[in-house]
């Protein structure tokens, strides 16, 4: 490059034009992450510069102790060294359930999928650090039951993240109807960086109950979520037979199946 630049010649120009597309490119990504970013600045409440550094589970961790704030709610320390590398150390959880995909081509193929499978767990079956029970002393009906592992969940009162989460998802419908009613594009693009925000959020939260560092960490609650899902996905699965599906690929909260029953 110094070469170029000291020329005088075509290769300056060439120069010029190379520096003048770094920039043009650089512009065109920030324009497409920025407008992200900043949204996620006003809903975790951290400066666009941190923010632009975080990982997903540090921006949920933010954003929770701003609603704990907001609730009055006590926040847990952080992990003292000792308890990070023994969580670090334990088993990993099962993850979603998946099918492998089946060998050959296939037509009238259907894809069916949850929404937001693993935030709608949490809010179901209320799952949180705080609403964790060994059941002793209680009824069968005050609490949930995992499937496979036997962990339970108080149903009263409602979980913290689990409250949270309902907001969020709330927050998003509420935002996604704006979006679509308003006629003015730069307004409509704000609300859509907006609700993917949210989106992220609620989507993360199930995977940093199973972070070594985060505060709210809970490796039952990972595995009573995957657990759950794995059921829910599976009995879908099964039930699809019935109306003449075949399932022949799933991954975590969907799977695509091919009509074998009597085309009308």
């Amino acid at each position: 490059i110094y070469q170029y630049w000291d020329s005088d010649d075509e290769r300056l120009e060439e120069l010029f034009d190379y520096s003048m597309d770094d920039a043009v490119g650089t512009t065109k990504i920030g324009d497409k992450i920025t407008p992200l970013t900043i949204a996620q600045s006003r809903l975790v409440g951290q400066p666009l510069f941190d923010i632009a550094r975080m990982t997903t589970g540090q921006m949920i961790e933010w954003y929770l102790m701003l609603k704990a704030y907001e609730k009055n709610n006590i926040v847990p320390n952080k992990p003292s060294a000792n308890e990070y590398n023994e969580r670090r150390m334990s088993k990993k959880n099962e993850g979603g359930y998946v099918k492998e995909p089946e060998k050959g081509l296939f037509e009238h193929i259907a894809y069916l999928d949850f929404k937001s499978l693993y935030p709608t767990i949490i809010i179901a079956q209320n799952i949180s650090p705080d609403t964790f029970t060994t059941g002793e002393g209680l009824d069968e009906d005050d609490y949930y039951v995992c499937p496979e592992n036997g962990y339970k969940f108080l149903k009263q009162p409602k979980g913290f993240i689990p409250s949270i989460i309902g907001n969020i998802l709330d927050e998003r419908q509420k935002i996604k109807k704006l979006m679509k009613e308003e006629k003015v594009p730069e307004q409509k693009k704000a609300y859509d960086f907006e609700q993917q925000g949210l989106k992220r959020l609620a989507n993360s939260m199930y995977g940093v109950y199973g972070y070594s560092r985060f505060r709210w960490y809970k490796k039952e609650c990972g595995a009573a979520i995957t657990a759950w899902g794995r059921e829910y996905i599976q009995n879908a699965m099964k039930k699809s037979e019935k109306y003449g599906f075949k399932p022949i690929y799933a991954d975590t909260d969907g799977f695509y199946a091919t009509y074998i029953g009597e085309l009308k």
